[in-house]
């Protein structure tokens, strides 16, 4: 199973072979994905009362708002970072969703993010 996210040429195939009228299992042997990629690709780009499939490139634009959220998120200051360990907060015991809730007018981290 791959884990990276869908090329253009993919997006390309995907299109290509939906037209043709193979079924998405199909499709997806023949680019090496998981049978349950091609339906999600398929689902995100469709046109909502056609079943016309945009083109490649208009489903790349259309991903690209939708990809920044699969990266890591943003590296705190030091001034947060502070906030956290300068007042003896995780010394004092207090769990991280605790720290998170302290108001601060930094923007804090989230408490997943203090237990990394």
């Amino acid at each position: 199973m791959n884990c990276h996210h869908l090329s253009i040429e993919e997006r390309s195939c995907i299109r290509k072979y939906y037209v043709d009228g193979l079924s998405c299992r199909e499709v997806a042997r023949l680019i090496g994905r998981n049978a349950g990629t091609v339906p999600r690709e398929i689902r995100r780009n469709c046109a909502r009362m056609t079943p016309r499939l945009a083109p490649p490139h208009t489903a790349h634009k259309k991903y690209l708002p939708r990809c920044s959220c699969c990266h890591r998120g943003i590296f705190h200051s030091q001034e947060v970072i502070d906030c956290i360990n300068g007042r003896g907060r995780l010394k004092a015991t207090w769990s991280p969703e605790q720290i998170a809730r302290v108001p601060c007018e930094l923007k804090m981290p989230g408490w997943r993010t203090i237990y990394r």
